[in-house]
């Protein structure tokens, strides 16, 4: 089984992840996405077929429009607005293929299994750096790290704001209950 998840927690996005994942069997593979990420139309099935061919990894990343670093970004993408570009370079670049990497994976797309989160003690909490730290934490582990090549996953990452890489601003306020 591979769980869909888009956990979200103001002030502490470990939490929520943490939380949500804490609930799925133990034999669960979990894509994590952030909250303003798109799917075409596909990416289900290509899911499925990436982790069942590289299964000996043990986080997966995706090929993406628009994040603060470059590792995982699709060339001339980030400021295009076009719908019908974004699902174009989906299928252009479909396929199952996953490379090593030694970068850090974003935390807008991890694909991994939950005996790994388990291994590494889960996400750290109250950290903005979650995805920084859980790679770390992988690899610490002897993980292999890998971005799926043919997987492109839409990111709205500050889409519509002027000096979109700069923009730092949040939406919203809503707080997320603490453990009781």
């Amino acid at each position: 089984m591979i769980a869909h998840i888009t956990p979200f927690c103001t002030g502490n996005i470990g939490k929520g992840i943490n939380d949500m994942i804490s609930l799925l069997p133990d034999d669960a593979w979990i894509c994590l996405r952030d909250q303003d990420t798109l799917l075409f139309d596909g990416s289900g099935e290509l899911i499925e077929q990436i982790v069942a061919n590289n299964s000996d990894y043990s986080l997966i990343g995706c090929k993406t429009n628009r994040l603060g670093t470059k590792d995982q970004l699709v060339p001339n993408m980030y400021d295009n607005d076009s719908i019908t570009a974004h699902r174009q370079t989906f299928l252009d670049l479909f396929s199952f293929v996953v490379s090593p990497v030694s970068h850090v994976l974003a935390g807008v797309f991890m694909l991994f299994p939950k005996s790994v989160w388990e291994l590494v003690g889960g996400f750290k909490e109250k950290s903005i750096h979650f995805d920084i730290e859980f790679t770390n934490a992988v690899r610490k582990k002897g993980g292999k790290v890998g971005l799926a090549q043919g997987l492109y996953v839409l990111h709205m990452y500050r889409w519509g704001q002027p000096n979109a890489r700069n923009y730092t601003k949040q939406i919203g306020r809503a707080s997320c209950r603490e453990r009781v």
